[in-house]
């Protein structure tokens, strides 16, 4: 038998690229089973949830991890899960009154199947979010690794599922809908069920005070907003798309944002080893030189990276339903966006070094009055061409609050070449829409990669 570490942080790493991966091999496979407006419609479920959820804890979830280490750890959870549950009621039992008009938004007739699941799985995902925390905090970094692949292999595999006659139901809104309840649930189940076996945690009979709820509470009340702001980030241009055009749109959006969103996965990566990283390096008081090179090196390598999707992004066409190549147009205006939060992953080190949460909420606050005004205007006048550019000046806005606060709070690690970097970004864009030799783009490429040659030669000591 294997002698697994289950706590090696390194599961931490596989979970999320792991799940990024299955997401992206998702994305095609949902074109050929489901249409584009079952897929807009299927954005709005998923958007919906991440309100529901957040609206139905109260980000008491941020609470808990506040005092995870300090109170005695089944009670806590026992008392969290219990006042959650009844938050949770009490939204439920408010959107019963509107159930009706929840369904047709969600899905464009009244449905009693649709509401329910999209209730049913804020649920699972309110009480998902409790287990995901317990196990992150414990250090059950495999067990937290198969929770997040397993939700994105069941979807998989209820998807293929549907080829069968027997699970044709599948193929339906509803059967969407569904299957990404059950995928939510199974997950779930699997993160109780190891928690359990292993002992890390359990439920008790605990009371509630008044006292214990409005401690917990004031901790968790801000902390809402700022949840509210990042859902916003993620889903004002869906709900937006929705409100303006319709599904038809939201779904060709949604195809091409999920596809552009793949760079994320090296967010993810980069930020799992840069933000320790960067803390370890502040704490031994390494260069300012360090920072600047690296930051220049990653920004290098992204360049490159976005210059082969804007290459391979014709080539979608080929692994998508035909219904859906009308949405490969917005993909490399979308692709910027990540390009702008991976920078801004680096340049915000400033604020975390120097402890100014402060600057993260205003940050987040611009960010998304920008976000607002620049959706609503751009998506009326230009459709989706229009949400995609408000995405991508967003992000800019993002990108630039965070490099300006980091740099008024300790020092600016931003360098004339990695501004140069994210030119040659929009020039591959550029080159994208105005001209198909794709020479050119080779070209951009080969010469990204001999600057980053040159650099590594130039400063290998100091990346050693």
């Amino acid at each position: 038998m294997l002698n697994i570490n289950r706590k090696s942080k390194i599961f931490f790493v596989i979970g999320s690229g792991g799940s990024g991966m299955l997401s992206l091999l998702l994305i095609p496979m949902l074109t050929w089973f489901y249409d584009v407006k079952q897929i807009g419609a299927y954005a709005i479920f998923v958007a919906s949830i991440g309100l529901i959820s957040s609206v139905g804890s109260l980000a008491l979830e941020q609470s808990f991890i506040r005092y995870y280490y300090i109170d005695e750890k089944d009670a806590l959870i026992s008392k969290f899960f219990k006042i959650s549950t009844i938050i949770f009621v009490f939204v439920f039992v408010i959107s019963l009154f509107f159930w009706k008009d929840i369904s047709i938004f969600i899905s464009s007739q009244i449905s009693w199947i649709s509401f329910s699941l999209l209730m049913l799985s804020s649920c699972i995902t309110i009480a998902s979010k409790y287990t995901s925390i317990i196990l992150r905090m414990e250090g059950e970094s495999l067990f937290f690794a198969i929770g997040q692949v397993l939700n994105r292999m069941l979807l998989i595999l209820f998807v293929i599922l549907s080829v069968n006659d027997y699970f044709n139901i599948i193929k339906t809104l509803n059967g969407l809908f569904a299957i990404h309840t059950l995928g939510l649930l199974l997950s779930f189940i699997y993160q109780v069920v190891e928690i359990r076996r292993y002992n890390i945690i359990r439920l008790i009979s605990v009371s509630l005070t008044k006292e214990w709820i409005i401690n917990k509470l004031k901790y968790a009340i801000p902390l809402l907003f700022s949840v509210l702001i990042i859902w916003g980030m993620s889903s004002i241009d869906k709900y937006t798309l929705k409100f303006y055009y319709g599904n038809y749109e939201l779904g060709l959006y949604s195809n091409a944002f999920k596809f552009s969103a793949a760079l994320i996965l090296f967010q993810q990566l980069i930020s799992t080893i840069w933000i320790p990283t960067s803390m370890r390096w502040f704490s031994i008081g390494k260069p300012l030189d360090v920072y600047k090179v690296l930051y220049t090196f990653v920004m290098g390598g992204v360049t490159v990276i976005y210059g082969i999707c804007i290459i391979l992004t014709p080539y979608i066409s080929l692994i998508i339903n035909k219904d859906f190549i009308a949405s490969i147009a917005f993909i490399p205006i979308l692709m910027l966006y990540p390009v702008f939060y991976i920078a801004s992953e680096f340049t915000t080190v400033g604020i975390l070094f120097k402890e100014k949460t402060k600057f993260s909420l205003y940050t987040s606050l611009i960010t998304v009055v920008i976000f607002l005004t620049t959706c609503f205007y751009l998506t009326k006048v230009y459709g989706v061409y229009g949400t995609s550019f408000s995405v991508v000046i967003s992000y800019i806005g993002f990108f630039v609050c965070r490099t300006l606060f980091s740099a008024y709070s300790w020092e600016n690690i931003v360098t004339n070449k990695s501004i140069a970097y994210i030119f040659i970004c929009f020039t591959f864009t550029y080159l994208y829409y105005f001209n198909d030799n794709v020479e050119y783009k080779i070209l951009l490429i080969l010469f990204t990669c001999s600057l980053l040659v040159l650099d590594f030669i130039k400063y290998k000591r100091v990346i050693k």
